[in-house]
């Protein structure tokens, strides 16, 4: 998935959480997602780790890091997140088309890794 494509996942999934009443808004939420439109995933992730602290329990939070982690290449720390967002709020179709695209894309890296890791083998042998 692009980073334009995570951008607008996590604009759009922060808007309609805040357009949701009982949703939590926080301000390092919403400057998590403004620091992560300018590419500045680093201080994004420190933003949700900071909502994370205060509520261990929000799920968007998690969503967010978790494509955070995966824009990184940090691919178990976002998996595990994705599966804690998805636990805390396991019908929010956002988090649910996340970690749906998460594992078609770190299934097929994966596969990848494995053929590059054959072709090595194959060549060390001739």
């Amino acid at each position: 998935m692009s980073q334009k494509a995570f951008i607008l996942l996590l604009v759009v999934f922060v808007w309609l959480l805040g357009c949701a009443g009982g949703a939590q808004k926080s301000a390092n939420m919403e400057f998590g997602v403004e620091v992560a439109e300018r590419g500045l995933w680093k201080e994004a992730m420190y933003r949700w780790q900071q909502v994370l602290k205060i509520n261990p329990g929000n799920p968007a939070a998690h969503n967010n890091l978790a494509v955070a982690y995966e824009e990184a290449g940090q691919y178990d720390l976002a998996e595990a997140h994705y599966k804690k967002a998805l636990e805390l709020d396991h019908n929010n179709k956002w988090i649910q088309d996340n970690y749906r695209e998460f594992q078609e894309f770190y299934k097929s890296y994966q596969q990848e890794g494995e053929e590059t890791e054959n072709e090595e083998d194959t060549g060390n042998k001739e």
